[in-house]
């Protein structure tokens, strides 16, 4: 009886070792992880303030308007990194007059995100041409990945397009959304365990803030009428706008 309680003793003690080993494994290598990930950053290339790329000095938006941004994915690591997938998280529609937040099940909500469109570009390479709703729903998984190498960063354009035949059915609406990557570090030409353990739905490993458009939108029924205004007195032999 004495002997088999010294071996449930052992057995117990050798369990609650390597639980103790187990979690103290997971936490390094959930520190390593993240130290990776502090490490890769998307800042926007130029920029004044901190609210991100896209803002109220950009002025106002109009049907058929286009504006191109560059943004920077820095890699402090020294390794170097492979960037496989960009995807995009919309934050939040709403309209700022009536303080109203557009819930996604509304059709406005939609409507929204397939008229306003976006494109991707890696230098002369087009990652992405679509509309919003095509990013928000299909995540951009690169055929080549992006290899950033270690300390170094990588300048991606963002090209925004709010379709000309936007109406007023979207006078006085402002979007909020993030871009994120998925990467994973090479040392050695093999991938660190740490980064093989990205999620599995597919979330980005480094999710950084690129405030696109939360103020940039503010204004726009006022810019369709002024736009249909200067129409209207170009009919009447008013002057040409560019």
């Amino acid at each position: 009886m004495k002997i088999r309680k010294q071996i449930k003793k052992f057995i117990l003690a050798l369990f609650v070792g390597a639980m103790m080993v187990s979690l103290v494994v997971g936490s390094i290598k959930a520190s390593a992880l993240q130290g990776v990930q502090d490490k890769v950053t998307i800042v926007p290339k130029v920029s004044d303030n901190n609210s991100g790329m896209f803002d109220e000095s950009d002025g106002f938006w109009y049907p058929g308007r286009k504006l191109t941004k560059d943004f920077v994915i820095k890699n402090d690591n020294t390794t170097d990194l492979e960037i496989s997938k960009i995807s995009v998280k919309i934050e939040s529609v709403n309209n700022f007059l009536l303080r109203k937040v557009i819930n996604p099940d509304e059709s406005i909500y939609n409507e929204f995100l397939k008229n306003l469109k976006v494109q991707l570009k890696d230098k002369d390479l087009v990652l992405f041409d679509g509309t919003f709703e095509d990013l928000k729903n299909n995540s951009v998984l690169l055929d080549k990945p992006i290899v950033t190498s270690g300390g170094s960063s990588e300048d991606i354009s963002i090209t925004v397009y709010l379709n000309e035949t936007t109406g007023n059915i979207f006078q006085n609406l402002q979007q909020l959304f993030n871009l994120s990557i998925q990467f994973s570090l090479k040392d050695g030409g093999t991938v660190t365990t740490a980064i093989t353990t990205l999620p599995k739905t597919g979330a980005a490993a480094n999710f950084a803030l690129l405030t696109a458009l939360a103020m940039a939108l503010i204004g726009i029924g006022l810019i369709i009428f002024d736009y249909r205004q200067k129409k209207a007195s170009l009919n009447k032999g008013g002057n040409s706008i560019e």
